[in-house]
């Protein structure tokens, strides 16, 4: 009798599994009894991490940090996607793909300036600086001056040239007026690739 006690709370075990879960492994069909479900029913193909990534098509980005130190060997990107970094020269921007993006600020100093006489503006004297991080080429730059009292000066980048390293040269005009000889930053943008 005792022998039966143990049977029937061991049936009464299975009724309680097979009430739970049955359902759940009859919708499963055929893909409860393998080893490997194949990506045509909803598995990835593969009894390994690598073999299930290559089973559903995916590239090597889908292993690849977000954020951290981008690389690349031969062209091919083999390091994280993006990279940030900051330094005294502004903040820097790359992209696995090579595109790489500088942000910088350069200080057009009040005592830079030079009134001339034949066109009714200030000049200021040429200023550089290094960007954040080296291109690979000449980048493309965008300027963008920071005049606090634009009513009273009306400053503007005229020129402004690079290379790879950095900002070679900016000039910067403004009509002449009252208070033109004051510090004024420009911003700039530099866009280019950091590998060929």
């Amino acid at each position: 009798m005792l022998m039966q006690g143990y049977v029937k709370e061991s049936a009464d075990r299975l009724r309680q599994l097979v009430d739970q879960w049955g359902s759940t492994l009859a919708g499963l069909g055929a893909v409860s009894t393998e080893n490997i479900v194949p990506v045509a029913k909803g598995g990835t193909g593969g009894n390994t991490a690598a073999l299930g990534r290559a089973g559903l098509g995916l590239k090597s980005a889908a292993v690849a940090d977000i954020l951290g130190i981008v690389s690349q060997s031969g062209g091919i990107p083999t390091g994280a996607i993006i990279e940030f970094g900051s330094n005294a020269n502004g903040d820097y921007y790359k992209f696995a793909g090579g595109l790489m993006i500088c942000l910088g600020r350069i200080n057009i100093s009040g005592t830079s300036w030079s009134p001339s006489s034949t066109v009714g503006r200030y000049y200021s004297q040429p200023v550089g600086g290094a960007f954040a991080a080296a291109f690979a080429a000449v980048p493309r730059l965008f300027p963008s001056a920071r005049d606090g009292a634009i009513g009273a000066r009306s400053a503007w980048c005229s020129f402004i040239s690079a290379n790879a390293t950095g900002v070679v040269e900016v000039y910067m005009s403004a009509m002449f007026g009252g208070s033109n000889q004051v510090d004024i930053p420009l911003d700039f943008v530099a866009v280019g690739r950091w590998h060929s």
